[in-house]
């Protein structure tokens, strides 16, 4: 009985899953997200992240013509992280274009030894 009830629940899962109809994105949009973490090194992080997507007309998507990230973030033990991420494809036509500018205002280096990694 029960292999016939989640026989009869997967059936119709399929099919209300394939019935949705695909929504084309044009223009920009955008995702939000806080950052909320935890480091026994750094403390606590909060702060936010934006990722901007600029889809054009529509016509490439899923592929999307320009992206811009954003992130500002903070640990309760002095160290931040500023960074915008620039990607696209459409910059220069032909070639995929990226551009990562980061402040990070680390107070926690690791710390390998005196002769850097080879120490290990």
């Amino acid at each position: 009985m029960k292999k016939l009830f989640s026989f009869i629940f997967i059936s119709f899962s399929v099919l209300l899953l394939s019935a949705q109809d695909e929504v084309t994105k044009t223009g920009w949009n955008f995702g939000a997200l806080p950052t909320i973490t935890f480091d026994t090194d750094l403390g606590f992080q909060y702060g936010a992240l934006v990722n901007l997507y600029n889809y054009g007309d529509g016509s490439r998507y899923p592929n999307y013509n320009h992206s811009l990230y954003f992130e500002v973030s903070r640990f309760t033990k002095g160290s931040g992280i500023n960074r915008f991420y620039y990607d696209s494809d459409q910059l220069i036509k032909g070639l995929q274009t990226s551009l990562d500018i980061s402040y990070l205002s680390d107070q926690a280096y690791d710390f390998y030894g005196f002769n850097g990694f080879d120490a290990v």
